[in-house]
């Protein structure tokens, strides 16, 4: 498998079963944003621990498979870093 394959393949994964994804009731923090340009917008909320890394966080969007997937991959990797 190329790395183009390999990368659909990630990308359409993160599509279908989004990690994350749904509302966090008690947030510390929601943040919403858009693009106008393409209508594609996304809400992301966390609550942070006591030495300020994000403990849990999730997110609503509506959008293309692409900005979909990209907000799963990027919710993902933020979880438990410092905010």
């Amino acid at each position: 498998m190329d790395n183009q394959e390999e990368f659909m393949e990630i990308v359409l994964d993160h599509f279908e079963n989004p990690r994350n994804y749904g509302a966090l009731e008690s947030a510390d923090v929601t943040v919403e944003g858009g693009n106008r340009g393409c209508g594609d917008t996304i809400r992301v909320s966390l609550n942070i621990d006591s030495e300020g890394r994000a403990r849990e966080i999730f997110f609503s969007a509506q959008g293309c498979m692409l900005s979909l997937a990209a907000a799963s991959i990027v919710i993902e990797k933020l979880k438990g870093k410092v905010c």
